[in-house]
């Protein structure tokens, strides 16, 4: 299956509260990065 790189662009307000939610829920670097690949090919 092919695969394909996607980037998703945030404001700066979406993006703190994108981070805040990591942080709350103790997401480490690796975790959101891998949340946030999921987000994007989910799309």
């Amino acid at each position: 299956m092919a695969q394909t790189s996607m980037t998703v662009r945030l404001d700066s307000q979406q993006k703190a509260i994108f981070d805040e939610v990591c942080s709350l829920s103790g997401m480490n670097a690796k975790a959101r990065t891998a949340f946030q690949n999921m987000c994007n090919t989910a799309k």
